[in-house]
């Protein structure tokens, strides 16, 4: 009885699965075979995800809400975290608010097809706006000037630049953004496991890797997304085009002033106003530009009197050019930055009594050196292009026009001297193309040593070193000096004594204290250079100036006070002879024609007027009485009619176009933008 249910319980067992002939270990074997084939149903993904159009949808809806918080966040650090700006800037331009956030989201939307992480992407996008944010606010507030497409052209100099912003702010700038991108990244993981395994598709191991990785419909929701974006940013990219701004104004609010950038960004905001000047980034042509209008203006400013007037070379041995960083006279700022220790600036006053000098208008603030260096060694300005002409343009010129090219060609040897890298706005690419054979950097320079130091080659050093150019070789000279000792950040040089206490609580007092003594000192190695230049047998005549304003009179640029706004672009300017120079003006002339354009400076010695940049060698050329380039000609009879030709200018109101004027932007824009006819004449 027992064998007899044994073997009932063995047939019960083995039927389902027995073949002929197979024994019970064959059909377990059998069995575990086919368990361990059977797919395992994962715990860690639901087994049926949600449906492809939900999940785009929801996906969409991420980056849409996402999109409007980082157009608010934009507008909100384009005014400094000023919220009332912000939302008056809402309520007034509600139509040019909706096209940049549209604009934001369908940039959001390329990164998202392109990665396939809808998730992922919007932290991508805000990591991506924090920085473009963090570099305007910087450029900001150190040059009171937004940030522009051409500024990444230098990119290669970000470990240079980032030397003088505060390394705290960047560091928390980098933990944040990453931060950023590991949330958005659990959140990815966060949302595959809700929503099914890819938020626009489901994984698929046993299909071809381009149904894995979901190529075809990548590439054609990417392409999608650049033709949205491509069409919806058409008006405002193609808005110097012919007919461009009519088609852009639907687009309620929008309106631009090519010359005036920070008006552009404050007016349409960061976005409209970046692609604007991504777009308009070459000057636009203005009318009656062409070859034979170009060899006109140049046969009409040829020297009348060429051959009466000595070419420059047979006038002089030496020419310098200095541009000293950051140098202002404080006794013209009045009684804000009122301070204690007597004047800080004795020999450069010194100078003003005995030589002809006056005062620059910088159209640059905290910063912008190479554009001011450009107008002053060019003759030319940057007030219509408003770009950066050292990296934009000149560095792809066979030759730049100016003294140096002017002086090198008549037999000068032309030498540069930067007290820091040679890389900083390619110089090294463009003091070539301007004439100068040599050029010394802080690893090429004799004469090193640093201020107190610091961080900065000392004024003294540079001096010393053109001063040595000088002695060697018996050959007539042009040289360009660039000094850093001013330069941010103001403390560089840790000055244990301070001479000069304010007398009124101001923004970054100590800074303020410090940057006073470095000029200080910058003025007392500019003293020992002229003594030195006064003992030389050589004729020499130096052109000298302070580049810009320090980013340090906030108490002023933030006025909103035209009056203490332009003060704040003055710097000091002389033009030195170790012979006897002609008078060309009065100090009563050039107190009147200052008055003229809105300063009344009251200080010994003022003999040349207010002027910007591209009047400096010009200026040079009169009181030298010598042979003028047609290009100088022309900038010198500008400069009568046009003293200041800068968009910073808060009184100008609109520039009167004269005749001259308009051959000046003809000029101008062919050397800048157009088909340089002027070079091969």
């Amino acid at each position: 009885m027992g064998a007899f249910l044994c073997y009932n319980v063995v047939m019960v067992r083995t039927k389902p699965n027995k073949k002929s002939g197979q024994t019970v270990k064959e059909v377990t074997e059998s069995k575990k075979d086919n368990l361990e084939n059977t797919p395992k149903v994962s715990k860690d993904f639901p087994r049926r995800a949600m449906p492809a159009v939900m999940r785009v949808l929801i996906a969409m809806l991420f980056l849409a809400v996402f999109a409007g918080v980082f157009t608010w966040y934009i507008l909100w650090q384009q005014n400094m975290g000023d919220v009332d700006a912000t939302m008056q800037f809402l309520r007034e331009k509600p139509i040019l608010a909706g096209y940049s956030y549209v604009i934001i989201l369908l940039l959001m939307c390329i990164i998202a097809a392109a990665t396939w992480r809808p998730f992922f992407t919007i932290g991508v996008s805000f990591s991506l706006v924090s920085i473009l944010m963090y570099i305007n606010t910087q450029k900001f507030e150190y040059r009171n000037a937004p940030l522009l497409p051409e500024d990444f052209l230098m990119a290669d100099q970000a470990g240079t630049i980032m030397q003088f912003i505060d390394p705290w702010s960047v560091t928390r700038l980098v933990l944040g953004v990453i931060l950023v991108l590991v949330g958005s990244g659990i959140m990815e993981y966060g949302m595959r496991r809700i929503f099914g395994y890819g938020v626009f598709g489901r994984e698929a191991k046993r299909k071809a890797w381009w149904e894995r990785h979901s190529v075809v419909p990548r590439a054609a929701w990417t392409l999608i997304a650049l033709a949205g974006f491509l069409m919806f940013a058409r008006p405002v990219l193609h808005y110097e085009d012919q007919g461009g701004e009519e088609n852009a104004k639907w687009i309620e609010g929008i309106g631009f002033s090519h010359w005036n950038q920070k008006s552009d960004y404050a007016g349409n905001g960061f976005v409209v106003a970046f692609l604007y000047s991504l777009g308009g980034i070459h000057e636009m042509e203005p009318e009656g530009y062409g070859s034979d209008a170009i060899a006109k203006i140049s046969k009409k400013y040829e020297d009348e009197g060429s051959k009466e007037h000595a070419s420059l070379a047979d006038t002089v041995d030496n020419v310098i050019v200095v541009l000293n960083e950051s140098f202002i006279d404080p006794e013209i700022l009045g009684e804000t930055y009122e301070h204690n220790g007597g004047d800080v600036v004795p020999n450069l006053h010194k100078i003003f009594k005995k030589y002809p000098s006056g005062y620059m208008y910088s159209p640059g603030y905290g910063g912008g050196t190479a554009n001011i260096e450009f107008e002053v060694l060019t003759s030319l300005s940057n007030y219509w292009a408003q770009t950066t002409p050292y990296v934009t343009t000149l560095s792809k010129m066979n030759y730049v026009p100016g003294v140096a090219k002017d002086a090198v060609d008549v037999g000068m040897a032309g030498t540069a001297i930067h007290a820091y890298d040679d890389s900083m706005y390619k110089r090294n690419a463009v003091y070539g193309r301007m004439g100068f054979k040599t050029f010394l950097d802080q690893n090429s320079m004799k004469h090193t040593e640093q201020e107190n130091e610091g961080e900065y080659i000392s004024d003294r050093e540079i001096y010393n070193e053109a001063l040595e150019v000088l002695e060697n070789g018996d050959q007539k000279h042009v040289l360009m000096l660039a000094t850093m000792q001013n330069h941010m950040p103001y403390d560089a040089a840790k000055y244990d004594t301070r001479h000069f206490r304010m007398m009124n609580q101001i923004d970054h007092t100590y800074e303020f204290e410090s940057y006073l003594e470095s000029i200080y000192h910058a003025d007392e190695y500019l003293g020992e250079f002229i003594a030195e230049l006064d003992k030389l047998e050589e004729r020499t005549v130096v052109v000298w100036f302070g580049d810009h304003g320090p980013s340090l009179l906030s108490e002023y640029i933030d006025s909103g006070d035209p009056e203490l706004i332009d003060l704040a672009h003055l710097t000091p300017y002389f033009i030195y002879a170790n012979f006897d120079l002609d008078e060309i003006y009065t100090e009563k002339e050039v107190a009147v024609m200052n008055k003229e354009v809105g300063f009344e400076i009251d200080m010994d010695g003022i003999d040349l007027p207010v002027v910007t940049p591209n009047c400096l060698m010009s200026e040079m050329y009169k009181l030298l009485d010598v042979k003028m380039p047609p290009l100088v000609k022309l900038s010198s009879e500008v400069c009568e009619k046009t003293p200041i030709l800068a968009p910073t200018y808060s009184r100008n109101g609109e520039i009167k176009e004269t005749e001259t004027l308009k051959d000046y932007r003809l000029v101008n824009y062919d050397i800048l933008s157009g088909k340089r006819y002027w070079l091969g004449l």
